[in-house]
């Protein structure tokens, strides 16, 4: 699956552990479970490769936000 960081820093988290923006940090647990998720993401080929990930919350969504997905690890 194809991953767009809608942030820098969001990018910088994944692929280095750390931003070099000083108002997002965070503590090492959650940049490795933030890695871990993007991850998985990352390794599916289908969408319905998700639904087994019930921690995701991956929910298709309606209204004035149809076709876009969420997805909360």
């Amino acid at each position: 699956m194809e991953i767009n960081f809608e942030k820098k820093y969001l990018q910088e988290l994944y692929e280095d552990g750390r931003t070099t923006d000083k108002k997002h940090r965070f503590q090492p647990q959650v940049v490795a479970k933030y890695q871990k998720t993007v991850a998985v993401l990352k390794s599916v080929s289908r969408v319905e490769d998700l639904f087994p990930y019930k921690g995701l919350n991956y929910k298709v969504l309606q209204g004035d936000k149809e076709g876009l997905v969420s997805c909360q690890g």
